[in-house]
């Protein structure tokens, strides 16, 4: 049997912490490309009162490109339009004129092709696309679980010739597991990820899958996602050495995975069974500590919502139902029901 590993809960938040967050508290001009469509709307929603960045470059297609953004975008979330930002013009997609920081919300046949120019023209790209998230020198980083994978950016070309680079987050069901798994990993080690996931039907955009399509049923397949969980959790998790990914062993992450589409909006759930590295009858209550000390540690990351996870330890939850657009649909958090002993689990 062996032990549970000693670390260091706070070695990720090297990244956050002194000068750095100093220099963050001033607040940065950014840019948003794809401003138009429903993830650009997010991004105007999250950013427009950040204590770090100011919204001062809208892109979008040549159909919006010159108009003014009230005009150009068709507003469909439940808190009103800036009047700033309904003023703005839409600039031309292309990186001259652009902030040196750049949220981009594009469609990943389009990112392959546009988010290397902003990078090459010396931008920090924040992409939301899949394009680029396992390519090995391109950090894909949840901040509050491993942050020190984003000396990363030091490998890429365009870092190298103009200062510019990409960094990118995981897909969404990626995240609230892997928020999860991380102390948990941490502390036992994990043998195999069994995950099935039930995903939010506001993933598709807008207008998405027809009403009657979706009403009481559920999408059995999504196209890419397993793969994508399966990819993403393994370098999520892995280490840095060497200037690469050490990808957790993807034969251990999500040997039996399925991904729906369900009749909700904006939330996205999990099931997973873990084999662990640590077999003790106490460890349902290590993994309860874990995840409270996790909570603590979201907590530290300053931002515009809580953070947090929230361990239960009962047998039924009530989650307050949220209509797709309203102001709690982006609040950050993750909610592990309960743990309990697999007697039936052979990883």
């Amino acid at each position: 049997m062996t032990q549970p590993n000693d670390f260091d809960i706070e070695s990720s938040w090297q990244f956050f912490s002194g000068r750095q967050l100093a220099r963050m508290r001033q607040r940065h001009k950014v840019g948003i490309l794809g401003a138009t469509g429903m993830v650009g709307q997010r991004f105007i929603q999250l950013l427009e009162n950040h204590p770090w960045f100011e919204v001062a470059w809208l892109a979008a297609s040549d159909r919006s490109s010159g108009k003014l953004y009230g005009d150009a975008a068709k507003w469909k979330l439940d808190t009103a339009l800036p009047e700033r930002i309904a003023r703005m013009i839409v600039s031309p997609a292309v990186p001259d004129g652009a902030p040196k920081i750049i949220f981009a919300a594009l469609d990943a046949d389009i990112a392959r092709e546009m988010e290397p120019a902003f990078a090459a023209a010396g931008c920090a790209v924040v992409s939301n696309s899949s394009a680029f998230r396992m390519y090995p020198d391109v950090p894909l980083v949840i901040p509050e679980v491993n942050a020190d994978h984003l000396p990363l950016i030091e490998e890429q070309s365009w870092r190298k010739a103009s200062g510019g680079y990409i960094v990118t987050n995981p897909n969404c069901s990626a995240i609230g597991l892997v928020l999860a798994l991380k102390p948990i990993q941490d502390i036992f080690g994990i043998e195999a990820i069994f995950v099935s996931t039930m995903q939010a039907v506001s993933g598709a955009g807008y207008p998405g899958v027809a009403s009657l399509d979706i009403l009481g049923n559920v999408v059995p397949f999504i196209k890419n996602e397993e793969e994508k969980l399966q990819e993403e959790v393994g370098k999520l998790l892995g280490r840095l050495a060497g200037g690469r990914v050490e990808l957790l062993d993807a034969n251990r992450v999500a040997q039996r995975r399925s991904s729906r589409a369900a009749d909700c909006f904006g939330l996205s759930n999990d099931g997973a069974e873990l084999g662990l590295d640590w077999d003790s009858v106490e460890r349902l209550t290590f993994i309860g500590l874990c995840l409270v000390d996790q909570s603590s540690i979201l907590q530290r990351v300053q931002s515009g919502e809580e953070q947090k996870v929230t361990a239960f330890n009962r047998r039924h939850v009530t989650v307050k139902s949220r209509r797709f657009g309203s102001a709690d649909d982006f609040a950050f958090g993750v909610s592990c029901e309960r743990e309990r002993n697999c007697v039936d689990f052979n990883p």
